[in-house]
């Protein structure tokens, strides 16, 4: 099988253009394939996108994880006292092709931190299988970014944004530790679903190699949830999301938009609209 190291050579693109198109999300990715594909090179930084940041690592166990802490649009932080979020980004690129998102959370008022899994963007190297659906791996560096939000930064209520295998990471590497909410689109329920529809759909034969029943994952947890899905979307449907929500009807949501995996933030006919549900999730009792 094919191997990804994070400095696989790939297409060099114009940082000039590359800007333009990064408050757009997704139109300028090469595909959307459910495989790892990891990028050394940032296409721009928050601070191309006029969002104050400062880039520090967190090193455990010999793995340094490269972090950025975003900072919240100010008009917004006089309207509301401002809540973090942990991203817990997909399988392509590194966090910087994920700088739509940031900038949607942070001109809600949200501090965003945001991180590289190991193998992606500036993190330590990791040797990748490109047709693993994800490494258990990923999650222990999110478990990391969350004890440093604890003990250096002093956040005790942190909330996440899970993307597509960000919702596969987040369930594992919430085991014993508490998120204040939870906010998911592209979600996975069951692995072995996933890897089903991938494999009749896109005709693609994922690896997995992992201890976890991500079903029960997402059942211990007892922080609420807000799922986003896609009408469009085959393999991350409608139907593992009613799951999820099945698990706890009481602090569980979802909000269904028009598009395909990933496309939320495309929807610009409702996009205010998904601002205020997210408002009234995140600040409901």
């Amino acid at each position: 099988m094919a191997e990804y190291n994070k400095r696989t050579p790939h297409v060099t693109l114009n940082l000039e253009n590359m800007k333009s198109l990064l408050l757009v999300p997704f139109t300028f990715y090469p595909f959307i394939n459910f495989a790892i594909a990891p990028k050394a090179d940032y296409i721009a930084t928050p601070k191309e996108v006029n969002i104050e940041y400062k880039e520090l690592f967190i090193e455990r166990n010999n793995v340094k994880i490269c972090v950025w802490i975003c900072e919240p649009n100010q008009e917004r932080l006089e309207k509301s006292q401002s809540k973090t979020i942990l991203l817990a980004y997909g399988d392509y690129g590194n966090m910087s092709y994920y700088l739509s998102s940031i900038s949607f959370y942070t001109k809600l008022g949200f501090t965003v931190i945001s991180f590289d899994y190991r193998g992606f963007g500036k993190s330590s190297s990791f040797n990748i299988n490109s047709n693993r659906l994800f490494y258990e791996e990923f999650a222990i560096d999110m478990k990391t970014v969350i004890s440093y939000c604890k003990s250096e930064l002093g956040i005790n209520n942190l909330g996440i944004v899970a993307l597509s295998m960000g919702t596969i990471v987040t369930p594992i590497a919430l085991q014993g530790e508490n998120a204040e909410f939870i906010i998911a689109e592209g979600c996975i329920y069951d692995i072995n679903t996933c890897l089903e529809r991938l494999k009749q759909i896109k005709k693609r034969d994922i690896v997995v190699d992992t201890k976890y029943d991500l079903s029960k994952e997402w059942s211990k947890i007892k922080s609420k949830i807000l799922i986003f899905v896609a009408s469009k979307d085959e393999i991350t449907n409608l139907e593992d999301a009613q799951k999820i929500v099945l698990q706890d009807t009481s602090k569980r949501n979802l909000l269904i938009y028009k598009g395909d995996h990933l496309s939320m933030l495309l929807d610009e006919t409702n996009v205010e609209n998904y601002k205020n549900k997210i408002s009234l999730f995140v600040n409901r009792n």
